[in-house]
């Protein structure tokens, strides 16, 4: 979570920087009662030395957003500030964004977008930062203006630690995304966080976390590798060299950058000795939560399925992608029995 706490301070920084019009809006994503509004409220506050402006959007009517409308004879139409309004520079916090109503999407977006309020711009030198639940129901423009970062609960310290620790091993706190859109605007968005945070291609997981909020999940991997200046990879020679597979073992950070590198695999692999090696990959992220490795097992079918139906253009070798389905079935079954609620059929041709 200390990632997703740096990108959204970047964020901030990045607002006052170049203005909310030229930056995007930090989306905390998390359960009930994981301490969003805490981090907000006391060390965003303090390390930006801000007073915090919290709005809760799921209170508020469309005019109690953008002020109600005034009319004065011989003055014409005019509108009230929002009660929520300060003249000084100020974090404004628009929480349970996913819980506003439908007609006040516009509302938020206008000030997400542009930072205005009836055309009246924020103080300078304020940021906006927004917070959630689980939820995928935001519109694409809403999400082309969010960066969104899970808010995962800290463990704190308890005398009841042997049942904070079942709950943890029971319940999935790691908060779900909302499933982020194509948006070409996001390229710009990158290229000028770099002017906040030059050394973010470097700092993996910070980048990671930036990627993820931003960008559709099946684009991630690619473009971290091309942010990260990554060579390109002889598969052929890590399936058929140990010391090179080695290396290349020794560069995966993450469970999200193995499914990508599967379909280069198919490519290249043939034999039942390709797909073990090929499985050792999953092995190294065995203490991952096991939902992490489910998710893998999902990709890497819908990868070879869904998104390359017909293999025998893509020269695939159908008993390879067999063999491997059965591996990696047989390989992740030992950290989780989620895979056995899977109706993956790997025996199955695509002609």
């Amino acid at each position: 979570m200390e990632v997703s706490k740096q990108v959204a301070l970047d964020i901030c920084r990045m607002q006052q920087k170049v203005g909310i019009l030229n930056s995007k809006v930090p989306v905390l994503v998390g359960k009930t009662s994981s301490g969003k509004t805490y981090w907000i409220q006391n060390e965003l506050s303090n390390t930006l030395n801000l007073p915090v402006v919290k709005v809760l959007l799921q209170n508020e009517q469309p005019d109690e957003v953008m002020g109600y409308p005034r009319y004065i004879e011989g003055e014409g139409l005019s509108y009230l500030k929002p009660a929520w309004w300060s003249d000084t520079p100020s974090i404004f916090f628009f929480d349970e964004l996913d819980k506003a109503r439908e007609d006040l999407h516009a509302s938020i977006l206008t000030l997400m977008r542009e930072g205005t309020v009836r055309g009246q711009s924020l103080p300078e030198g304020s940021v906006i930062i927004c917070a959630m639940n689980e939820d995928d129901s935001l519109s694409e423009p809403m999400k082309a203006r969010s960066v969104f970062l899970p808010f995962q609960y800290e463990s704190r310290t308890t005398t009841l630690d042997n049942v904070a620790g079942y709950l943890q091993e029971t319940w999935r706190l790691n908060p779900e995304l909302p499933n982020q859109i194509q948006n070409m605007e996001s390229v710009h968005f990158l290229e000028t966080y770099q002017t906040v945070n030059p050394n973010i291609a470097k700092q993996s997981q910070a980048l990671l976390a930036l990627l993820t909020g931003m960008f559709p999940p099946k684009q991630v991997p690619t473009i971290y590798d091309m942010m990260r200046g990554v060579e390109d990879i002889d598969y052929q020679k890590v399936l058929s060299d140990d010391e090179y597979f080695k290396n290349f073992m020794a560069s995966l950070q993450n469970v999200e950058q193995v499914s990508k590198h599967y379909v280069e695999f198919i490519k290249v692999g043939y034999n039942d000795t390709h797909a073990k090696k090929v499985c050792q990959i999953v092995t190294k992220f065995a203490t991952s939560n096991a939902e992490d490795m489910y998710r893998l097992y999902s990709n890497t079918h819908d990868i070879l399925f869904n998104d390359f139906p017909n293999l025998a253009k893509h020269d695939f070798n159908p008993d390879f992608v067999r063999m491997l389905g059965k591996r990696l079935y047989e390989t992740l079954r030992q950290f989780t029995n989620e895979v056995d609620y899977a109706d993956f059929n790997w025996e199955k041709d695509h002609e």
